[in-house]
């Protein structure tokens, strides 16, 4: 059994938070992170012109570690939609195929199929969701 966690959490003794899919409590090393991250936004003058380039670096790197990848495996963009929409243009979808995409899902990565779909002949057909949420 997991021993108790709450010591990494800033929350009160009489507190217990079970409503953590949508809103979870972040760690105190969390909390600490996004400080000093909101500190340096505060204070851009500070920064060494290179900052967001190792930044980026490590974060590729640190990646590429969870997947057992190299750095150079890792692409970082600004957004789901961006990442879907170059994905979705190193390939050509042959017409007549189909693009299954999931119900309630974020718009992001839906859009770029059904912009492409009628003007390159293939369905997006979703697939709904069980009422057991399965």
């Amino acid at each position: 059994m997991l021993a108790s966690q709450r010591h990494l959490f800033e929350m009160p003794r009489q507190i217990c938070y079970l409503n953590s899919a949508s809103y979870s409590p972040l760690p105190l090393r969390t909390l600490e992170a996004g400080r000093a991250a909101v500190e340096r936004k505060g204070r851009p003058w500070t920064l060494e012109a290179g900052f967001a380039n190792a930044q980026h670096e490590r974060t590729r790197a640190a990646a590429a570690r969870l997947i057992n990848a190299h750095a150079d495996d890792v692409a970082l963009i600004s957004s789901v939609s961006y990442g879907v929409a170059t994905a979705a243009r190193l390939f050509t979808i042959p017409r007549g195929s189909r693009v299954i995409v999931l119900e309630n899902d974020h718009s992001s990565p839906v859009l770029e199929w059904r912009l492409r779909a009628e003007e390159q002949g293939f369905a997006v057909e979703t697939i709904l969701e069980p009422g057991d949420g399965d």
